[in-house]
């Protein structure tokens, strides 16, 4: 969305200086693009349901740079308080494994410390149940779930990170992996993670489509993390009624301690 604003504002600029028809012409194609693609982004937003409860706050990290400091994700943490930490990286989080320990004693994830594949975790301050990791694709891509109880309800809770769908077809058989996990889950469903992609893309569409997953609407932009909010949203927060996100929020600091930091609210309906 913010590019799609960026574009139109340039080819609007430049039409004041070219005065010719088809200056004209390429603004009112640039306000139809793009009004198409924000219409796509917010196809599956889903507000919150009035009688829904605050019940969970949720911290993603998405570290970027393996150089990242363990001090200025413990401060990232403790600001956020939140209840429920997933980690994902593209390199490999084994390293960090004793991270927030004492305040987060609920966890799956690199327990095996052979395990250099690690690229996601897991972190609760509430007890985990029918724990489940599984591998998604060839390249090593990960996908961690666990039941907790929120308000007397039991949730499903998964955390991932997905390949880049630049050159092959890993991205799309990552999502199908977990389309088939997904129908086989009776609890509500939240999901959390670095999808690699933003909801606009073909497959992701597909994904959301037939899982019946709802999204927040804007998202905040998160790759490149140096562009701030006239990158794209990469990395996500999903869920199934009765759940809802009453909000997505970005903490880090244009992503220049290497890593990108979401912090979400998520409601409950009781009844």
């Amino acid at each position: 969305m913010q590019i799609c604003a960026l574009c139109l504002a340039i080819v609007l600029l430049s039409s004041l200086f070219v005065r010719h028809w088809y200056g004209l012409l390429l603004g009112i194609a640039s306000v139809l693009f793009a009004a198409h693609a924000m219409f796509m982004l917010g196809t599956f937003a889903r507000a919150p349901a009035p009688d829904a409860v605050t019940a969970l706050r949720l911290l993603s990290i998405n570290i970027f740079d393996d150089a990242a400091g363990d001090a200025a994700l413990k401060q990232t943490i403790e600001e956020a308080d939140a209840d429920v930490l997933v980690m994902t990286t593209t390199g490999s989080l084994v390293g960090r494994r004793d991270l927030m320990r004492q305040s987060y004693p609920f966890r799956v994830g690199c327990d095996d410390s052979n395990n250099s594949r690690c690229s996601v975790m897991l972190l609760a301050r509430r007890p985990l149940s029918d724990i489940r990791f599984q591998q998604l694709s060839p390249v090593g891509s990960e996908l961690i779930a666990a039941t907790l109880s929120i308000e007397g309800r039991r949730v499903r809770v998964f955390a991932t990170r997905l390949s880049k769908t630049w050159f092959d077809t890993f991205h799309s058989f990552e999502l199908f992996n977990i389309t088939r996990i997904l129908r086989a889950t009776n609890e509500p469903v939240l999901l959390a993670g670095d999808f690699s992609a933003p909801v606009i893309v073909a497959d992701m569409r597909w994904f959301l489509g037939n899982n019946r997953l709802s999204s927040v609407y804007p998202e905040p932009a998160t790759w490149p993390a140096w562009l701030g909010p006239l990158g794209v949203s990469n990395d996500h927060v999903f869920f199934k009624a009765p759940l809802s996100v009453l909000s997505v929020n970005r903490t880090d600091r244009t992503g220049r301690s290497g890593y990108v930091s979401l912090i979400s609210n998520i409601a409950i309906k009781l009844k």
